[in-house]
C-alpha cells in the first residue's frame, strides 16, 4: 500500500506542521526513529511511507528485524 499526500500530513507519519513550519519532532517518524546510520533511516522512512498489507511479509519483516536484534553490536 503506498499512502497517498493527504494521509501522510493528517497522520503526521514524516512531519508535523506548526503555524505553517514543518517540524519532525512530534511525527511518527520521531517516535520509532532508533536507527544509527543513514541507510536506516532511509529504509525506516520507506517503510513508514509504504506499510505492508500482507501478513505474511509482515512476519518476514518482523523475523528480519529480529535476527538483526540479535546481533552484536
Amino acid at each position: 500500500m503506498i499512502m497517498d499526500s493527504q494521509a501522510i500530513e493528517n497522520l503526521e507519519v514524516i512531519e508535523c506542521v506548526e503555524n505553517g513550519i514543518p517540524n519532525v519532532e512530534g511525527s511518527l517518524l520521531q517516535f520509532v526513529d532508533h536507527t544509527m546510520t543513514p541507510f536506516g533511516k532511509r529504509q525506516l522512512k520507506r517503510w513508514l511511507l509504504s506499510p505492508l498489507m500482507c501478513p505474511d511479509k509482515i512476519n518476514d519483516r518482523f523475523d528480519a528485524i529480529e535476527d538483526l536484534m540479535k546481533m552484536p553490536l
